[in-house]
């Protein structure tokens, strides 16, 4: 297996933003700086992580908090990348934050582990949607497989429709 460490593959700098931060403010410095993800940060703490498509259909004055994930996975940037990938397995997401104790780093998506050896590559091909088979923008679904953002929207469509 791959002696890669995460901090050989992680995404850098990291754009942090606090919980007050609105979602149009948030899209605008996606726009701006060409990233997705954004781990959210009040007083030192992570609280929580967004990435754009979780605001795709968001109200430009909501706060970002309301459609963040809040229970965000972290690694430290001397984790081997082959342990990274299997938490992103076990949590059922896409990314994960870089951090330690002096503070936080980067981010590392499925896709990064997927691009950076064929033996993540592998250990990865589960790290999929569980109706689409898309492997970036995930999050657990209501059993715990990942599910896409995109299929994630269309199920509150359509449930929304058929109540």
């Amino acid at each position: 297996m791959s002696t890669l460490t995460i901090a050989q593959i992680m995404s850098t700098p990291l754009f942090v933003i606090s919980s007050k931060t609105r979602c149009a403010e948030v899209l605008a410095q996606a726009q701006a700086k060409h990233i997705h993800h954004f781990p959210i940060v009040d007083q030192g703490q992570l609280v929580g992580f967004v990435c754009t498509c979780d605001l795709a259909h968001a109200d430009a004055q909501e706060p970002v908090t309301r459609h963040a994930w809040h229970h965000p996975a972290t690694v430290s940037p001397r984790c081997p990348a082959s342990v990274a990938a299997r938490l992103l397995l076990l949590h059922g997401v896409g990314t994960l934050i870089i951090a330690d104790q002096n503070g936080f780093h980067g981010i590392v998506t499925c896709e990064d582990l997927r691009r950076a050896s064929p033996e993540l590559e592998a250990l990865l091909e589960s790290a999929r949607c569980m109706k689409c088979g898309a492997g970036w923008h995930l999050r657990p679904g209501p059993d715990g497989a990942p599910i896409c953002m995109q299929c994630k929207l269309a199920e509150r469509r359509a449930a929304a429709a058929h109540p």
